[in-house]
């Protein structure tokens, strides 16, 4: 689900998704009609915080910049704030992030790095500090007076005590002093004390790694009971890789790269092109209009240009070449358009990898749930192999249509698979 789907799943009272390119209207995009306006001068249409989504973001100029903001519900015993910030040196030693216009309320952040919930006039802080020009997703949430800060998805300090009724009506300042500097994004407003779990997926939903592919595998294979998970993390990190792996034979990743040739060789070294699926294409001589490839083979490391003559110098040669995919924690190289093919094919593995252990088990699963397993293993592999052909197909028509050589192949040439 994407960030903007995570948010709406849970209600929000106010949503400013703070990406106009222009204009003195902050959108609330709840539905609820509870649109802000900008004040001073805003640095709209900033990059915004969001790795999955394009939505910009505000940079406040820690002098005039606000937004002043409607007339909004008063929450009951539980209330969640959450925003992405990514906070300047050099502004005011205390700023207002939201607050209400007297700075009786407010969530702050100090000069000591770190996020204060300020009432009873005094600060609440959380527990780490946080760095300067890096993008930070903060939620902090109340249930019955007790909170709980939330930084990237993982819960820093509590505090007691909170008083109800926080109705804030300012972003930025508290009414033209503490100003923030630094830029926010994605600020909402919740009637509900969002649950740890639900905090940690809107977190995922902003990144395109593994943080992100984990619940949507979860969701699709009914394992959200964090109590009574089936699959543990590495579990399911390891069958997101198998899928991705395959992904990559049919649909690498697209590389280009330079290489040097040896004077008098028509052998070059491929070591540098890690994690090497196959090579598509070679350009030799480079820059010429239209480019000129060449025919090759590769074996091992080595990539032999098939041409009558040898580069006569160092002369550069542009390699075109697919690799594995890579996916780490918050990155991926994986097209988007290609998110939910890997997942099919994760929840095919995992759940045959279930059955197999409950077949192996009989007390852990009856013949029903065994059966039912293997039906999905069935129909999900069935359904990840339809996609990688598309995607195979897809992969050499561009390639056949992007990459014909100058001169065409001899009659007993071979390029060997690398």
């Amino acid at each position: 689900m994407s960030y903007l789907g995570e948010v709406l799943q849970d209600a929000p009272a106010l949503y400013l998704r703070l990406g106009e390119p222009s204009g003195t209207l902050a959108s609330d995009a709840s539905g609820n009609g509870r649109h802000g306006a900008y004040a001073g001068s805003p640095g709209l249409g900033a990059a915004g915080a969001l790795d999955t989504d394009p939505d910009g973001a505000v940079l406040f100029d820690g002098s005039d910049a606000a937004i002043t903001l409607p007339a909004l519900p008063s929450p009951a015993t539980m209330l969640s704030i959450e925003f992405w910030f990514k906070p300047q040196s050099g502004g005011d030693a205390t700023q207002c992030i939201i607050g209400e216009a007297d700075g009786s309320l407010s969530v702050l952040f100090k000069n000591t790095a770190k996020l204060s919930v300020f009432y009873s006039a005094a600060d609440h802080l959380n527990t780490s500090p946080l760095a300067y020009d890096v993008w930070h997703h903060v939620c902090i949430v109340v249930s019955a007076g007790a909170g709980t800060f939330y930084v990237n998805g993982i819960a820093d300090g509590t505090f007691a005590s909170f008083p109800s009724g926080f109705t804030p009506d300012r972003i930025g300042d508290d009414t033209g002093s503490n100003t923030y500097k630094g830029w926010l994004d994605e600020v909402a407003l919740y009637l509900s004390a969002l649950s740890s779990g639900r905090v940690a997926a809107h977190y995922a939903a902003a990144w395109r790694g593994l943080i992100s592919l984990r619940p949507r595998l979860r969701r699709m294979l009914h394992d959200e009971d964090a109590a009574n998970y089936r699959w543990t993390d590495q579990e399911l990190e390891r069958h997101i890789l198998r899928a991705l792996d395959a992904l990559s034979e049919v649909w690498p990743d697209e590389r280009k790269d330079l290489l040097t040739s040896t004077p008098g060789s028509r052998d070059l070294s491929m070591a540098t092109l890690r994690e090497l699926v196959r090579v598509e294409a070679v350009e030799w001589p480079v820059g010429q209009f239209p480019q000129a490839f060449v025919q090759f083979q590769t074996w091992g490391s080595t990539l032999t240009l098939l041409t009558p003559a040898a580069p006569a110098g160092a002369e550069s040669v542009n390699v075109y070449w697919g690799r594995r995919h890579q996916t780490e924690l918050l990155t991926s190289t994986l097209p988007p358009e290609a998110e939910e093919t890997v997942l099919v094919g994760s929840a095919g593995y995992a759940a045959e990898a279930w059955a197999s252990f409950a077949a192996n088990r009989a007390n852990v699963a009856g013949t029903e749930a065994v059966s039912q397993y293997q039906s999905l293993t069935s129909r999900w592999l069935a359904e990840f192999r339809q996609h990688l052909r598309r995607f195979g197909r897809a992969a050499r028509l561009k390639t056949s249509t992007l990459y014909t050589p100058a001169t065409p192949a001899s009659g007993n040439t071979v390029q060997w698979p690398g």
